[in-house]
C-alpha cells in the first residue's frame, strides 16, 4: 500500500522576500494516509470526470 506524507493541519507564512504565502513545514502536523483513501475522497468530493479533465487517462 502506498503512503502519502501530507499536511493535514498546514500553517501559512508570507515570505518576507516576495510577499507569497508558503506552508512553514515544521510548524504543520503531518500525516501518511494511504493513496486511495486519498483518491476515493477527491473523487467523492469532486468527481471522476473533474479529476480526469484535461489529462490522458491512459
Amino acid at each position: 500500500m502506498e503512503m502519502c506524507h501530507i499536511p493535514v493541519t498546514g500553517c501559512m507564512v508570507k515570505n518576507p522576500l516576495t510577499g507569497e504565502w508558503e506552508l512553514d513545514e515544521e510548524r504543520s502536523t503531518w500525516a501518511d494516509i494511504p493513496a486511495d483513501v486519498i483518491a476515493r475522497k477527491l473523487i467523492e468530493g469532486f468527481g471522476l470526470d473533474a479529476i480526469l479533465k484535461g489529462v490522458d487517462a491512459d
